[in-house]
Parts: structure tokens; sequence; C-alpha cells
């Protein structure tokens, strides 16, 4: 297993002026710097974290590698922001595209980082049978059991929200209707500090978050089980 020993204070003034610029010229002209400080040690903290995540979830997958399918989301991106300040690592479980797979996700930003787990896009099938457990009886009432031992364990943000309007098909005045309006969900932790990140203690305070996310991510895995009944 790679040890990671936390990224480097330079990599903060790097991230700063790559949100600021958002061209091809400038990461063109800092390729290496940003390999340097963002890619290579993006890697080891994959394959550390992987090492981790393997015992909370067998089966997991992750890749170091630069493949744009790999854990590493590799610029540019598609849109307006091709070039975001924002790098982020992902661990993902099942034969799907990471994107619309249940996982677990670090973020490296300016600030500092911070982790999350879940789903950031609903495949179509995923979306249905979610929906279909907001509304259910057991699996609904599982949900706010989820939610509540994680909100209990820390503080955490959502994202995910993107509808206006309750789906057609489902009642707005069900008590899970806010929950409909989601295109994927993700449970996030709070920021470490630029210290925290660069120091080798970013791992075990990274699984320590996963942890206490694990109820929800539980959830999000049986509401993947009625998907292939």
């Amino acid at each position: 297993m790679d040890t990671f020993n936390g990224f480097s204070k330079e990599v903060f003034q790097l991230l700063v002026d790559l949100e600021k610029e958002n061209s091809r010229g400038w990461f063109k002209k800092n390729a290496k710097a940003y390999e340097k400080e963002v890619v290579e040690p993006a890697y080891s903290l994959i394959e550390t974290l992987g090492g981790h995540l393997q015992f909370l979830a067998p089966g997991l997958h992750y890749e170091a590698n630069d493949k744009h399918s790999g854990s590493l989301t590799r610029l540019p991106l598609k849109g307006k922001e091709a070039y975001k300040g924002e790098v982020e690592m992902s661990w993902w479980l099942g034969e799907g595209k990471k994107s619309d797979s249940i996982g677990f996700h670090f973020a490296l930003d300016a600030r500092g980082g911070y982790v999350k787990v879940g789903v950031e896009q609903f495949s179509r099938d995923y979306l249905q049978a979610y929906r279909d457990a907001m509304v259910d009886d057991k699996l609904g009432v599982a949900f706010d059991h989820a939610l509540a031992a994680v909100k209990q364990a820390g503080h955490f943000r959502l994202e995910g929200q993107s509808y206006k309007r309750t789906p057609r098909g489902y009642d707005s005045k069900h008590q899970h209707a806010p929950w409909l309006l989601y295109s994927g969900f993700l449970i996030c932790s709070q920021h470490f500090s630029r210290r925290q990140v660069t120091s080798g203690q970013l791992v075990d305070l990274s699984m320590e978050q996963f942890y206490k996310m694990m109820p929800l991510l539980e959830w999000f895995l049986a509401v993947g089980e009625t998907v292939k009944e």
C-alpha cells in the first residue's frame, strides 16, 4: 500500500490561480507544477485511502492513473469551468460509471478539502428506485433513521437537489416529497483546514468522517438492490 504524507502548502496557491485563470494556456504553462503538487500526491491519497476503504466496503473500485475513467478527475472538464480549482478523487462500488455509482469522494480546494459519500448523478434506473424507496413505508423509515444517525454523528451538508417540482406520479404532500427533488445525493463533511490537508493525518481524518456517513451509504446500497430485482 502506498503511504500518503500530505499535500504541499504550495498546492493552495496553485488552485487559487487555476480557478482565477480558468484557461488552457495557463494550465499548459503550469502543467509540471500541477503534476507535482496535485496529481502525484493525489495518486498517493487514492492508493492509501483505497486500501483502508476496502475493509469498509469490499469490492471497491479505484484507479490511480491518468485515464478520465480513473479515480482522479482530470482536466479539462466540460463546460465553462473547464479548469476549476477543485480537484476530486473517487472510490466507487459496482460496475457502472463512477459518476452514477455509490461511492466515497475527496475534494481538494484552495480552502483545504472535504469528503463526501453518496451518488453524484443518479442513473435513470437508480433514480426511479430512489424515488420509490422514499415513498416506501419500510425504506422511507430506514432513510430517516440513517439520516438521523449521520446528523447525530457530526455536522454535514447535502448536495444534489436540482428539481423544483415534485416528479409526476408522486404526492407533493408526502413527508419525503422534498427528497424527491434530488437528481443525485451527496452528504459532505465540513472542510478540513489547510494544515490538516498538508499532514499525513488526512487519511485518518477522512476515514473518521466516512465511518460517520456509513448509515446513508448502506441505505443507498439497499436501494441499489431493488434495482436488481
